[in-house]
């Protein structure tokens, strides 16, 4: 069965090329400009088995995303990997990945999750 994943990621430069890495790994991919725009893609969509999350993003910031992503049940259960360019803040329980995102380490991460 192949697996879903949801990038969420404003820069679209860097949102085409995880998802582009990510399908050359057999993985099926939507994204999301922000966190508000993921929240609607998870509504109207079936659930993906991993999260990438951005956690500045204009919009709703990921930061953000988590709150209301606690609020519902079959979100909270979703595994997540967040990334940013600043280190601080970043919300405890979720694996992290400094920006820029390095992709080897990035497939490494989701392969892990993924396999869990």
């Amino acid at each position: 069965m192949v697996k879903k994943i949801l990038v969420v990621e404003d820069n679209e430069e860097l949102r085409m090329l995880m998802e582009l890495a990510l399908e050359s790994e057999g993985f099926r991919v939507e994204c999301a400009p922000n966190g508000l725009e993921a929240l609607k893609l998870l509504k109207e969509n079936s659930t993906p088995d991993l999260i990438l999350l951005d956690l500045m993003m204009p919009v709703m910031s990921g930061q953000e995303f988590l709150e209301s992503r606690r609020q519902v049940p079959e979100l909270h259960e979703i595994p997540l990997i967040v990334f940013s360019a600043a280190s601080e803040n970043v919300p405890p329980g979720f694996p992290f990945l400094r920006k820029p995102v390095d992709l080897d380490h990035l497939l490494s991460e989701v392969q892990g999750l993924i396999a869990s």
